[in-house]
This record gives C-alpha cells, sequence and structure tokens, in this order.
C-alpha cells in the first residue's frame, strides 16, 4: 500500500509519457509513488514533494535523452530528509539523496532495466 510518506521515489519525464507508463510495475513494487520532472529541469513543485515525503532514493526511469545528468546532479546535492516523531517535523537525513538511474539507450532497453528491480 502506497503511503505518503516513504523512503523511495520513482522520477520519470513528464515531457516523454513511455517511461513513466512502464514504470508502473516498479512503483507497485516498491510501493512508491511516480513523480514527474522535466528533461532539463526539476520543477519546484517535484523538490518540495521529494522533501515533504521524506526521501532518501530517488530512481530515475529512462537515460539521459529522457531526464538530463543535470537533474541528476541537482538531485544528488539535495539532502535528503525524515520524519522525526520526536521534532513532529521534518529533519535532515544527515546526506544527500540517493540517486539510481535505470535507463537503456531505448524505451525498451530502459523498461527492462527496472523489471528486474
Amino acid at each position: 500500500e502506497w503511503s505518503p510518506l516513504g523512503d523511495e521515489v520513482i522520477i520519470a519525464s513528464g515531457e516523454n509519457y513511455p517511461d513513466a507508463l512502464s514504470s508502473g510495475f516498479l512503483s507497485q513494487r516498491l510501493s512508491a509513488p511516480i513523480i514527474l520532472t522535466m528533461k532539463n529541469s526539476v520543477p519546484a513543485d517535484t523538490m518540495e514533494s521529494l522533501r515533504e515525503r521524506g526521501v532518501r532514493k530517488v530512481y530515475l526511469i529512462g537515460g539521459e535523452s529522457a531526464i538530463s545528468k543535470a537533474v541528476a546532479d541537482k538531485l544528488m546535492a539535495t539532502p535528503a530528509y525524515m520524519w522525526s516523531s520526536s521534532a513532529n517535523n521534518l529533519v535532515p537525513r544527515g546526506g544527500n539523496l540517493e540517486v539510481v538511474r535505470l535507463g537503456g539507450s531505448s524505451r525498451y532497453s530502459s523498461s527492462a532495466a527496472w523489471r528486474g528491480r
């Protein structure tokens, strides 16, 4: 079952739908939501969602032709947060987001890359 808080999230292109659609299998398997991004920039709403969910690990779906290296680099430089019951708030985890790219040279090889997860 999906939860509004969670350690993992899937990020796919909001500009090119096949990767986002085919990552539904991974989303179900990890109980992780799919959040959309642009090829060359991360929307502020996406960044805020990562923080509010307390995400520590991001799966980027697709190769650099779908989501650029600049987006991956920005995510890797983003602090990770977690929920603290004692503080009743989000607090820094003490590190940055872990980013795992699951992609290939085509949408077919990209799909095969995350089916094994």
